[in-house]
């Protein structure tokens, strides 16, 4: 039995949505057992978006968040009762991108869940939804894949050659939605490469060329636009460093080297310093999502990094 809402997280592109619909197909399956069968009228349809009792709402491409004109329509579709299946299913994905005016209305229909509705919303960062909407959900929290499982998904369910699916595994960061585009957009391995290069040099920069490498990431631009890059920036920082980590303990995968933390030697700091760096990361991208000035965050945060170079650790 379903519950009235959910919150499912995680990183982005790390499966989210595909959860929910998968989750929707199960619910209006009439095919025989496993379900969702995936051949029935039920599962088809919502395979291509058209089920009359699954309705999936997102962020228009132009937009920067989440309409209340939006979230009109999901209480409008609430109102009415199911039309084939037992119950409706309404995914917000990206609520974490819904304005104030959305959110308060969101609201409304969460206090008073109408019966034989299961709402459901996906979120990369959870913590920037008002309190009031996420203590009213029950959450989930999706993780990373691990990078073998991933590979070997690519190879058994993509037909992907083994050394590409290990390579798009690493570069993926445990999400398959990365790894699934970049086999249709292959220019997507050349931007992830060049972004870890760019973490590379900041690690082994000074702190002037770090704060230059800051003002050339996060450019020009709205405040939003400029918070999205900085999270950004903070996911890579964070996938290089503890690749970096790994790196330098006994028998860490020699395919990261290559593919995250570069070819050349390994930070001349130790797992200490690493281990320590790390938090700080994560507090950082903790700040620019609740509203921090950017800028400044990451200024502070790259002033506060390790120097890398070659060194005795992971020869």
């Amino acid at each position: 039995m379903l519950g009235h809402a959910y919150l499912v997280h995680g990183p982005e592109a790390v499966g989210k949505t595909t959860l929910v619909l998968r989750l929707a197909s199960y619910l209006v399956c009439s095919g025989s057992q496993p379900r969702p069968c995936g051949v029935c009228r039920g599962c088809r349809q919502v395979g291509r978006g058209g089920h009359p009792d699954v309705r999936l709402i997102e962020r228009a491409s132009e937009r920067r968040d989440i309409t209340i004109e939006q979230v009109r329509q999901v209480e409008e579709l609430v109102a009415l009762a199911p039309t084939e299946a037992p119950a409706k299913l309404i995914c917000i994905a990206g609520a974490d991108t819904l304005n104030d005016a959305a959110a308060s209305a969101l609201l409304k229909t969460l206090e008073e869940p109408p019966p034989r509705v299961t709402l459901v919303l996906t979120a990369v960062d959870p913590v920037s939804l008002p309190i009031t909407i996420r203590s009213r959900c029950q959450l989930l929290a999706l993780q990373p894949v691990a990078a073998q499982t991933l590979a070997e998904g690519l190879v058994a369910g993509y037909a992907v050659d083994p050394p590409r699916a290990q390579e798009l595994a690493a570069l993926a960061r445990g999400r398959p939605g990365w790894a699934i585009r970049a086999l249709e957009e292959p220019n997507l391995v050349e931007k992830q490469r060049e972004s870890l290069a760019v973490m590379r040099s900041l690690a082994e920069n000074g702190h002037y060329r770090r704060l230059q490498a800051v003002d050339a990431w996060l450019g020009k631009g709205t405040f939003l636009e400029s918070r999205e890059r900085a999270l950004g920036f903070c996911v890579l920082l964070e996938t290089w460093w503890r690749d970096a980590l790994l790196l330098s303990q006994a028998g860490a995968a020699p395919m990261l080297r290559g593919q995250v933390v570069g070819s050349g030697e390994m930070p001349a700091c130790g797992p200490a310093e690493i281990t320590g760096f790390l938090p700080r990361i994560q507090e950082t991208a903790a700040r620019v999502a609740a509203n921090v000035n950017p800028r400044l965050a990451l200024e502070h945060l790259v002033l506060v990094m390790p120097r890398a170079g070659t060194g005795p650790h992971g020869r």
